[in-house]
């Protein structure tokens, strides 16, 4: 019984630790994608700079309220992810 125990404790902890790495790297991408969006902004439309800071900051704010929001909008992100 406690081998089985074991077993089944060592699964969940390999599919945390996998499900962490994988998110981590995910908001790496994230972040390294809104660097070079910002970074683009910048160089050709630096008057679209105030309008990207409060389109983050708001889609930040609705992710927070909203669960549902914040699923669909990381499905979204995940899908473009790995389509790209």
């Amino acid at each position: 019984m406690a081998g089985l125990l074991e077993d089944i404790g060592q699964r969940i902890m390999e599919s945390v630790t996998l499900s962490l790495r994988r998110f981590t790297a995910f908001l790496f991408l994230l972040f390294t994608g809104g660097l070079a969006l910002g970074w683009h902004i910048t160089t050709t439309n630096p008057q679209l700079i105030p309008l990207a800071i409060l389109l983050t900051l708001g889609l930040a704010v609705l992710a927070y309220v909203s669960t549902a929001f914040a699923t669909i909008a990381f499905i979204v992100l995940a899908i473009i992810l790995f389509v790209l």
